[in-house]
């Protein structure tokens, strides 16, 4: 079981258990473990500042300074002063992890992996490509699989990494560079005006390209978004507290018209997600039940939307837990699959189980959801 405490490399000789087993965390359950993949080489100095850099809270502030403006503006300076020694490595000098969240998708999954390797051979960019395949019957969280990529990845010589979507497909005519990010904040490649599908004028989800040490910093993505959507909105929130909005955006005009969009990237057309939404029934019971976002909500609300979610830095890369059950090549990336830990007693809806059909009669209110959600 992988979480955000110490690890221990894989056993790489191909079987299943030994590289899910590691050792044994608290309460048995085993730790996750490396990949085994080349070290980043500690430049002079690094391992002090790492040791510095660990007490830095899932809040965004060191041990000791209550989270003055006065220590977040240190923090702020000395991850701009670092990032700054990054970007003064040639491009050739970064490695590249592009992380793709999947789930069923076989033949999506194919079509991407097969444009998107050449693509960026193109472009002249050191990289790898992973699958994080969620293999349990939970349902999905595009965080948590991230999140335990990031884990898996640490110690590596990737240091920085591309989320992306598996139904968002880089075009060679748009040529969208997965650039190493220029500043202090990430590159999100997919704004409104770029995304295939996406109007939202504020949409901050597809495809983003994040330095490993951002992704530290920010305690990477919230892990109580069960279904679809929102856990970005999370991210972009803890960007915000950490002094890491607005991101980047790709060097293109930005009026791309609906026509000029499809330059840039291709959807893979698919079903549309369904929300998660629960009510209180009238005899006091919370209701979760998934439906087409379309739907009016008739008393209902959006669980991924409610505060307590979206405003989340308590949990994250320190919280996220996980079993590795194989690692095996796939075309021309790694496979991962996984199997997540879910807390049932903070987000019981993450089980199918747990998750019913709207019974419109019984339906009065959603009054009770905040106080069950944030039991």
């Amino acid at each position: 079981m992988g979480h955000g405490g110490d690890s221990q490399p894989c056993d790489n000789s191909g079987d299943a258990a030994a590289a899910a087993s590691g050792s044994e965390g608290p309460g048995g359950a085993p730790r996750y473990c490396r990949l085994g993949l080349p070290p980043l080489e500690a430049a002079p100095g690094k391992q002090q500042q790492q040791q510095q850099d660990a007490k830095v809270d899932a809040g965004g502030s060191r041990e000791g300074d209550g989270g003055s403006d006065a220590a977040a503006a240190a923090q702020q300076q000395h991850a701009a002063a670092q990032h700054g020694q990054q970007q003064q490595r040639a491009p050739q000098q970064h490695r590249l992890a592009v992380l793709i969240p999947y789930r069923d998708r076989e033949q999506h999954l194919a079509n991407l992996l097969g444009a998107l390797r050449p693509f960026l051979d193109r472009q002249g960019r050191p990289h790898d490509v992973f699958v994080l395949e969620q293999a349990d019957s939970l349902l999905f969280n595009r965080g948590a699989l991230l999140n335990a990529a990031a884990l898996l990845l640490q110690g590596s010589s990737y240091d920085y990494f591309c989320f992306q979507d598996v139904d968002t497909v880089p075009l060679e005519k748009g040529n969208i560079q997965y650039s190493y990010p220029q500043g202090a904040a990430p590159l999100h490649l997919t704004p409104h005006w770029l995304h295939p599908k996406s109007t939202f004028e504020d949409f901050f989800g597809g495809l983003l390209i994040i330095t490993a040490d951002q992704f530290r910093r920010l305690n990477g993505f919230g892990t109580q978004f069960w279904g679809w959507g929102r856990e970005d909105d999370n991210l972009k929130e803890r960007l915000v507290r950490a002094g890491m909005w607005p991101p980047e955006y790709p060097d293109v005009p930005l009026k791309a018209t609906r026509t000029s969009k499809r330059a840039y990237f291709a959807h893979q057309k698919h079903a549309q997600a369904a929300e998660l939404r629960a009510a209180e029934s009238e005899d006091g019971k919370v209701q979760y039940f998934q439906e087409n976002p379309r739907l009016p909500y008739q008393g209902a609300k959006i669980m991924s939307s409610q505060p307590q979610f979206l405003q989340d830095t308590a949990t994250g890369l320190n919280t996220t837990m996980f079993q590795v059950l194989s690692i095996q090549p796939y075309l021309n990336a790694t496979r991962i699959s996984l199997r997540l830990h879910c807390d049932t007693a903070a987000t019981p809806w993450c089980e199918p189980g747990a998750i019913g059909s709207r019974r419109a009669g019984e339906v009065r209110h959603a009054a009770a959801v905040h106080a069950v959600a944030a039991s």
